[in-house]
């Protein structure tokens, strides 16, 4: 193996996992791969540069944050999503609770909408229930403090210029 492949991969790797397209067990199942030979590291390095392909078609798109309401209970989960209808689709699949898209917030780069979605979740941190789920209240306390307008029928988009200049106050947050 050539030093300058073993840093492709790891760079390639490094930016999955950062962005949360590679989690812990995959990582760990990968890195047992490579070390007992069963994973040629170039077929690594192939397969992630094609993930990374991808990832850089999805950056050129706008991304969204999106508040998904869990009908019937206290809880709204705080995401990510190019097409949050679609992941909304995704989520109750895998939810016995009805969920509705509650609000969305829209950003042209995934980078800004990650950054303003780790934002709201380390601000509401001491209502969160499990992971990317919080008690509706902060979607509440969200809509009390920004600007934000919305269609019969669609969800309520919330305008982002009150949380850059929120965010540019806590840099620590990002």
């Amino acid at each position: 193996m050539s030093e300058e492949l073993v840093l492709k991969v790891l760079k390639v790797l490094t930016v999955l996992y950062a962005n949360r397209e590679l989690k812990d067990d995959g990582l760990n199942n990968l890195i047992i791969g490579v070390r007992a030979g069963l994973l040629p590291l170039d077929r690594v390095s192939k397969s992630a540069g094609a993930r990374m392909g991808k990832r850089k078609q999805l950056d050129d798109s706008n991304t969204y944050v999106y508040f998904a309401r869990c009908i019937g209970f206290d809880a709204v989960k705080i995401g990510v999503a190019e097409k949050p209808q679609s992941r909304l689709k995704q989520s109750q699949v895998h939810n016995p609770f009805e969920l509705e898209l509650a609000a969305t917030v829209e950003r042209r780069r995934r980078e800004s909408a990650c950054a303003l979605e780790k934002y709201l979740h380390n601000q509401y941190d001491e209502y969160c229930i499990r992971g990317e789920w919080f008690k509706t209240c902060v979607l509440d306390a969200v809509l009390r403090e920004s600007e934000h307008d919305q269609e019969p029928g669609e969800p309520i988009r919330i305008k982002y210029e009150v949380f850059r200049l929120r965010m540019l106050k806590q840099p620590y947050m990002m």
